[in-house]
């Protein structure tokens, strides 16, 4: 396996459309794209990829692209756009055909643009998403244009939270709020620390009750409660529990957070719950496979859920 990518990524060279290893949220592709517009999908044509033709092995798929509207770079009625046919993991950026897309491009130097990021890089969407993806991209092209890193770190720091707050653009806030080091905009000298653990209080608690109004937990809400977890909030402690009883299929990820997170909760009665079912013989490791196996354990997981509403309402 280790050999096939490898070899993938040796003859792909350093093409823009190369294999990214980790996610590429909406802040970055701003950051980085040369071209975001957005545009009319259209059907391809295979051609044979130039920039990396080793005895014509590695193709491209070519588009000509309707422009609805230029958001960064210059003004075009149709863009000629290549993303690679070589590369299935990650998946290329698409463009279907009759569907309007928000895509992310970058200059190659040539008669054409390249998609970047791969499929992170071309998002298809519905009007009314279209128009808070814009919207929040427009944004931060504002904020790009502020002088003083200070400012701009502020300024960058609340539209990610603002992100978490609609959940069409939630998963991209809430993975960066986790993973982007500040020193970026303040000093390189300052220890490394990620947006989350600078947020202020009226932010964390926006951000809880975005967890708390939730009716569903995918992966952006995952994403954003990962994030949170560290924070000593016994609405926190809930959540994590209702996210296990929600998705027991997945549950075994939030487990080792769960249990740190009763071990030194302030809710006397689930803490006490916890260690009453922990000293009853379940090891650690096998925590989730306890909590996920029947009937019985779920309604355990339940009734912690009922002691931290209960401890709530009484102010303790």
């Amino acid at each position: 396996m280790w050999f096939v990518l490898l070899a993938t990524l040796f003859l792909h060279g350093s093409s823009v459309d190369e294999y990214y290893a980790s996610a590429i949220p909406l802040r970055r592709l701003i950051e980085e794209a040369d071209v975001i517009a957005i545009v009319e999908g259209a059907k391809s044509i295979r051609v044979i990829d130039e920039e990396n033709d080793y005895e014509r092995r590695l193709m491209d798929d070519e588009y000509q692209l309707k422009v609805v509207k230029i958001l960064i770079g210059a003004a075009a009625k149709e863009l000629t756009v290549r993303t690679s046919a070589s590369i299935i993991c990650p998946a290329p950026a698409s463009f279907e055909e009759g569907k309007r897309h928000l895509v992310f491009l970058a200059d190659s130097g040539k008669s054409y643009l390249k998609s970047y990021g791969s499929f992170y890089g071309s998002k298809q969407l519905q009007p009314e998403a279209m128009k808070v993806y814009v919207k929040a991209v427009q944004r931060k092209i504002e904020i790009e244009k502020i002088e003083k890193n200070e400012e701009q770190y502020v300024q960058t720091q609340e539209w990610l939270v603002q992100l978490c707050e609609d959940p069409i653009t939630r998963w991209e806030g809430a993975y960066d709020l986790d993973h982007i080091d500040i020193r970026k905009w303040t000093r390189q000298d300052l220890i490394w620390k990620y947006f989350m653990e600078c947020l202020s209080e009226e932010q964390i608690e926006r951000l809880i009750v975005v967890l708390v109004e939730t009716k569903k937990y995918d992966s952006a809400e995952w994403t954003l409660f990962y994030g949170l977890r560290k924070f000593d909030d016994p609405r926190l402690l809930e959540i994590a529990l209702e996210m296990t009883l929600a998705n027991f299929e997945n549950q075994y990820q939030l487990t080792p957070r769960l249990q740190e997170a009763l071990r030194r909760s302030k809710c006397y009665k689930a803490r006490h719950m916890f260690e009453e079912h922990w000293v009853c013989g379940v090891k650690e490791e096998d925590w989730w496979l306890f909590l996920s196996s029947g009937k019985e354990e779920k309604a355990v997981v339940k009734e912690i859920v009922a002691a931290i509403r209960e401890e709530m309402e009484n102010g303790k």
